[in-house]
């Protein structure tokens, strides 16, 4: 299991209509994320099959407003 932040977001959106991206098959309202790797090590894992998805988490940090 990998926790890092060299791993991040980059694009978001909502398939406007079916289509492909690559050879994959994408159905109008799927939700698209494409994502940078800066680790080579991360990259390898996933190039080699060894991680084939991840899951986002969020933080926050709460400032008193005056």
């Amino acid at each position: 299991n990998y926790v890092t932040k060299k791993c991040y977001p980059v694009e978001s959106y909502i398939a406007p209509h079916d289509m492909m991206l690559g050879t994959e098959k994408v159905k109008k309202g799927s939700w698209i994320l494409g994502s940078k790797v800066t680790d080579p090590k991360i990259w390898k894992d996933i190039e080699d099959g060894v991680l084939t998805g991840y899951s986002i988490v969020g933080v926050a940090q709460r400032l008193p407003v005056e």
